[in-house]
């Protein structure tokens, strides 16, 4: 039961490094794709409340999302 438990915080920590990284993106500074994805790696990488395994989770979910938006623009 404590590894469900400590599956399911993770992903919440992921998840929330996942969304504060789509929300910091300022678009007029980050003004396509390439940059976007940048600075969305870097603030991931930068945050100290994930451990190196949730940053990785974090940036493979945000590399299949960039892959998403390259597809569709």
């Amino acid at each position: 039961m404590d590894s469900i438990q400590n599956k399911i915080i993770q992903n919440e920590k992921v998840f929330a490094a996942f969304s504060r990284a789509y929300t910091l993106t300022d678009y007029n500074i980050h003004n396509n794709l390439d940059k976007r994805h940048k600075f969305r790696i870097q603030t991931i990488n930068n945050d100290d409340s994930l451990n190196d395994d949730e940053k990785l989770e974090a940036i493979r979910i945000l590399n299949k999302r960039n892959d998403y938006d390259k597809i569709i623009s």
